[in-house]
C-alpha cells in the first residue's frame, strides 16, 4: 500500500499526529529520514521537533538529511534514503523545497520511487503543498488588476505580495492541490485560484493541527484537531465538503486521455481466460481493450482484484480495478510488468476492458479525448 501523510502545520498535537505516519513506516522497526533545508538552527530543530519526540515514541532511527548551499543533495543522502521506511519532508520556503525536492531530477525519482515501493512519505506545510501535481509554490495575489485580491497577508509582511506561481509538484497525488494552514491563513482563495488555474478537480484545506493518511491516493482518513476541506472543481461550480477527525472518505477521480492503437495482446488472453476475468468481475469482457494513453502516470490502488498467474497455470498476473467510461461499469487491467515499467506498456497507458468493443459501440478513432471514472 501507498501511503501519503499532508500535516498542517506542526501542531501542539504532533505526539498524536505522528502515531499514524510510524505506524506505517514499520512501528519501533522503522528507519525515518526527516528533509529539512538546513541553516544554523537545523540541528536544535531536528532533534526537539522530531528525533527526541519519536524516540520517546519509539522509534530509534531518525536521520537528518540537508541540501548543500545548491540546494543539492550528496551520494550518501540517497544512500540513506534508499533504505529509509518513512520519509518527513519539512516546511519552510516553499520555493526552495521546490527546487530541492521537485526540480532536482533525482531526488524528485527518488522520492517517487519510495512511494511507489511502498514507503510512507510525509509532508508538512511546504512540504505537504509540494507532495501534489499541480501544487503551489508561492504567491498570495489570485486575481487580475481590475478585481485584485490578497490572501494570507498574514503570513509574512517582509514579502511583497506576488503572482500565484503555480507548478507541477511531485504528483504523489495527482490533479489535486493541497492548502495547508487553510483556516489559519484564510487559504480558501488560493486554493481556488490555483484550482481555476490549473483545472484540478479536487483540493483539500488542512488546518494546522490535522494530519490527512491518503492510502493509495484514494483513501483518506483524518487524524488531530480541527478540520478538512474537500473541495471538487465541477467546471460550473465548487463544491465543498468538511470532515472531521476520525472521520474518512474517497478522493474521486477522472482519469482523462487520448485513444490510441494497441498490440492486441490483451484480446487473446481475455478470451482465453474469459471463464477467470467473468468469476473476478462478474461481467464476461469483450475480446479487446481501449487503449488509452494519459497524460502522467497512473499506479492502481494496491486492493483492487487480482488475478493471479498460479490461478490459470500461467506466468503473468493482472490487477484489475473497476470504473466507468460512458456511464459503463468497467475495468482496467494492467500486468505486473507494465505496473512495474518491464512491460508491454509504460504506467501512462490503461487499458479498459467491459462487455462491448468501445471503439464501435461509441464511434472511437485515435486521438479522441475519452473520460475514465474511478470507482
Amino acid at each position: 500500500m501507498r501511503s501519503l501523510f499532508i500535516y498542517g502545520d506542526i501542531g501542539e498535537n504532533f505526539d498524536e499526529t505522528s502515531v499514524p505516519f510510524i505506524q506505517a513506516s514499520g512501528g519501533i522497526d522503522s528507519k525515518i529520514c526527516v528533509l529539512g533545508l538546513g541553516g544554523s538552527s537545523w540541528e536544535a530543530y531536528f532533534h526537539r521537533v522530531f528525533r527526541e519526540r519519536w524516540i520517546r515514541l519509539g522509534v530509534q532511527n531518525v536521520i537528518s538529511i540537508t541540501p548543500n548551499t545548491n540546494l543539492e543533495f550528496d551520494s550518501d543522502v540517497h544512500e540513506e534514503l534508499n533504505s529509509c521506511t518513512g520519509l518527513l519532508i519539512c516546511g519552510g520556503d516553499t520555493s526552495k523545497y521546490y527546487q530541492a525536492c521537485v526540480k532536482n531530477s533525482r531526488m524528485n525519482h527518488s522520492i517517487n520511487a519510495l512511494y511507489r515501493r511502498g514507503v510512507a512519505i510525509a509532508g508538512v506545510s511546504a512540504g505537504a503543498l509540494i507532495s501534489s501535481s499541480p501544487c503551489t509554490i508561492w504567491g498570495s495575489k489570485v486575481s487580475s488588476d481590475k478585481n485584485e485580491f490578497i490572501v494570507r497577508s498574514n503570513y509574512d509582511a517582509t514579502i511583497s505580495e506576488q503572482e500565484l506561481m503555480i507548478g507541477e509538484g511531485l504528483g504523489l497525488i495527482k490533479d489535486c492541490v493541497v492548502e495547508p494552514h487553510f483556516s489559519e491563513y484564510g487559504s480558501f482563495p488560493r486554493l481556488v485560484a490555483t484550482m481555476q488555474k490549473t483545472s484540478a478537480q479536487l483540493g483539500l484545506g488542512c488546518d494546522e493541527p490535522i494530519c490527512l493518511e491518503i492510502n493509495d491516493e484514494s483513501h483518506v482518513k483524518v487524524h488531530g484537531r480541527g478540520r478538512t476541506y474537500y473541495i471538487k472543481n465541477n467546471i460550473d461550480d465548487f463544491s465543498v465538503k468538511i470532515f472531521e477527525p476520525g472521520q474518512d472518505f474517497h478522493l474521486n477521480r477522472t482519469l482523462k486521455g487520448r485513444v490510441i492503437g494497441g498490440q492486441g495482446n490483451f484480446s487473446y488472453w481475455i478470451e482465453k481466460l474469459s471463464s477467470y476475468y467473468e468469476a473476478k468481475t462478474g461481467m464476461r469482457f469483450f475480446p479487446g481493450t481501449l487503449n488509452i494513453q494519459l497524460d502522467v502516470p497512473y499506479d492502481l490502488p494496491s486492493d483492487v482484484i487480482r488475478l493471479e498467474k498460479e490461478e490459470y497455470g500461467g506466468s503473468v498476473s493482472v490487477s484489475i480495478q473497476e470504473c466507468a467510461i460512458f456511464g459503463r461499469k468497467a475495468f482496467i487491467l494492467r500486468t505486473d510488468g507494465s505496473a512495474s515499467d518491464n512491460g508491454d506498456h509504460p504506467r501512462t497507458i490503461i487499458e479498459v476492458a467491459t462487455d462491448v468493443k468501445l471503439r464501435d459501440c461509441y464511434n472511437l478513432r485515435d486521438g479522441e479525448i475519452v473520460e475514465v471514472k474511478l470507482n
